[in-house]
């Protein structure tokens, strides 16, 4: 490993140190989320999987609103669009593993009759931490999905941030 002195020389350690642990884990998650999206198709059921490009917690409307973010590649998101549009995808689930200070996750919005739309995506621990603290108590919480140049693709409304969150390691209260 090259030493680089001065400042920030822990925080270029940790992070080449944790270079090979985040590349595993974000191959285990893409593996396991398209595992699952086969298992829906074997069930006669229509499934698409996008991985995210960047995910990220902030706040919205003052700290009323409390948003995870995906980034999501503009050649999928016509698919995610009319998957939206043709099915009500009102139910979900989380997947979710936490490996260091990432927390990576695959998240299905479901019509349990019809189809599975699978986000996979990871976040950074600290920086979701200063966005839960920053946000009000009762925030509402959502997740959205957008292109790199901001155009909003869908968002999802959710009553239980818990799924979302290691509530071990985030101050998360509902």
């Amino acid at each position: 490993m090259v030493k680089t002195g001065g400042e920030g020389t822990d925080d270029l350690e940790r992070l080449a140190a944790g270079s090979d642990a985040r590349k595993a884990s974000w191959k285990q998650t893409l593996d396991e989320t398209q595992a699952l999206a086969d298992q829906r198709r074997s069930d006669g059921r229509e499934a698409v999987v996008v991985p995210a490009g960047d995910a990220g917690l902030q706040t919205v409307d003052d700290g009323d609103g409390l948003e995870l973010v995906f980034v999501i590649p503009g050649n999928k998101a016509e698919d995610v669009t009319r998957l939206v549009e043709s099915n009500p995808l009102e139910a979900y689930d989380v997947y979710r593993r936490t490996v260091g200070e990432q927390v990576f996750l695959a998240v299905e919005y479901f019509d349990p009759n019809a189809a599975s739309l699978f986000i996979a995506g990871a976040y950074e621990l600290r920086d979701a931490g200063n966005a839960v603290t920053a946000a009000n108590d009762g925030a509402t919480f959502q997740t959205l999905l957008r292109k790199l140049d901001g155009t909003p693709v869908a968002s999802f409304d959710h009553a239980d941030r818990t799924k979302f969150l290691p509530t071990d390691k985030l101050p998360v209260e509902e």
